[in-house]
């Protein structure tokens, strides 16, 4: 421990044990009040039921004035704060409303509020001055971020599973509270949220601003869900993205993209094998940059695939699922037809297949035309259609997550089979072309799109 964080805990302590005084004293003259608030228990890691209960209200007490004069007239009160303010990590809170006097009030706070009493105690306050002392002194400063993870189930015995730049962790009283309390403030506990199980989270270092950190927060959960969308049936979906509501930086915490949350009829279920496939998938997945001219098409198509699990509307749906085809897919001239060629031999094992496929290609763009130009009636039934469409996509997407592994345009150019002027989508579009009439050409293009993904 450094000679700084020595005299801090000197000061601490004994501002605590102050505080402990003043605090007993005003108490036993205006008693703490009491705030009927709303619990909840789950069973088997999922929600059962909520229940009122009776708590004493911290909020309320430390808002008085009388409180927060007295306390403000400790004497070792300006020495920890001046303590504080010398933390490099300081000054970059300070940026978002978090300065050394705020810091050192929430400190009292929470050490009291989780106490539920205000009783001084020894062994509280060294676990809490260690957890204050982490969040003084960390190396990177860091921005916390969760959003709920709807339709997932996940019977796992471990509470916190890492996969990269973001993490699954099972929900708890108080992250589903936050969630429930926004989306419906006092009413009763939502349908949604009855069987949510996991939160998706990260935590993004403090950049410039802080409209950088939602960004890089909001594309980290975006690119899980594209990838679990590959990996994956089902409907799952994101909800609002919770800002900063952590122990410390609660006066800064804020929801972002809080919008209605309407989910799909379908769970995507996970076991701890297919889980750890999901973690080696999502790896392979990080590590990929389609964002070249010659692989972003790729990017556009998943985009796309994943907003059509996103809809509501199945018309909606069926649009995406069609447009992400299209990205994969077409080229100027015969396209409907060029689709269905291309795509039957890409999707299907066997000519069989590839028949199938070609002739349920063909009639889903005829509907798709015909919802175009308004021909169809809205509650037309489609589900399965979406369903069969959406399997021919996700097995692309990934046969072209192969290729992108696979094939390098350096050395295609060295192998003199990319023309001047050519990207690679064409290359791999001409090559589907051609074995329509050449198998040995297909075999050997299948082979290249065989990888990690498939």
């Amino acid at each position: 421990m450094t000679g700084r964080e020595k005299n801090l805990k000197i000061f601490l302590e004994d501002i605590l044990k102050q505080s402990s005084e003043i605090l007993n004293d005003i108490n036993l003259k205006n008693p703490l009040k009491q705030i009927r608030e709303e619990q909840f228990e789950f069973k088997n890691k999922f929600f059962n039921k909520s229940y009122i209960s009776d708590k004493n209200d911290f909020r309320e007490f430390f808002s008085r004035k009388e409180v927060k004069s007295q306390i403000e007239n400790i004497e070792d009160l300006n020495f920890a704060v001046d303590i504080i303010s010398g933390y490099s990590n300081t000054k970059i809170y300070s940026k978002r409303g978090l300065d050394a006097k705020n810091i050192l009030d929430s400190f009292i706070e929470n050490f009291f509020m989780s106490n539920n009493t205000f009783k001084f105690s020894k062994l509280k306050f060294e676990q809490f001055f260690k957890n204050f002392i982490k969040f003084l002194d960390s190396d990177i400063l860091q921005v916390h971020y969760f959003t709920p993870l709807f339709k997932l189930d996940f019977p796992s015995t471990t509470r916190r599973k890492d996969l990269g730049d973001v993490a699954l962790t099972q929900i708890d009283e108080i992250k589903f509270k936050i969630i429930k309390d926004s989306l419906v403030g006092t009413g009763s506990v939502p349908g949604i949220i009855r069987r949510l199980s996991y939160v998706l989270e990260t935590t993004v270092p403090f950049q410039d601003n802080a409209n950088e950190e939602d960004d890089i927060a909001n594309k980290r959960f975006e690119k899980f869900l594209h990838a679990a969308h590959l990996f994956t049936v089902g409907d799952i979906k994101t909800g609002p993205i919770y800002k900063n509501f952590t122990l410390w930086m609660g006066n800064s915490s804020k929801i972002l993209n809080s919008t209605e949350v309407v989910v799909g009829p379908r769970t995507a279920k996970l076991n701890s094998r297919s889980y750890k496939n999901l973690k080696t998938f999502y790896d392979d997945f990080s590590s990929l940059d389609l964002t070249s001219k010659d692989w972003d098409f790729i990017q556009v198509s998943l985009e796309r695939f994943s907003s059509s699990i996103l809809r509501d509307n199945p018309i909606d749906t069926i649009v995406d699922l069609n447009v992400a085809l299209e990205c994969m897919f077409s080229s100027p001239g015969e396209t409907s037809l060029k689709i269905a060629n291309r795509s039957a031999l890409m999707y299907g094992v066997d000519e069989s297949e590839q028949e199938k496929c070609w002739v349920f290609i063909k009639n889903v763009y005829r509907l798709r035309n015909n919802i175009l130009h308004g021909r169809k009636e809205n509650d037309l039934d489609i589900t399965r259609e979406i369903i069969e469409l959406e399997n021919i996509i996700r097995s692309s997407i990934r046969k072209f997550l192969n290729l992108s592994a696979n094939l390098s345009k350096k050395e295609l150019k060295s192998q003199k089979k990319l023309d001047s002027g050519m990207t690679i989508r064409d290359y791999l579009l001409t090559e589907l072309d051609l074995s329509l009439i050449n198998r040995t050409r297909l075999d050997e293009f299948l082979k290249m799109s065989d990888g990690p993904f498939s």
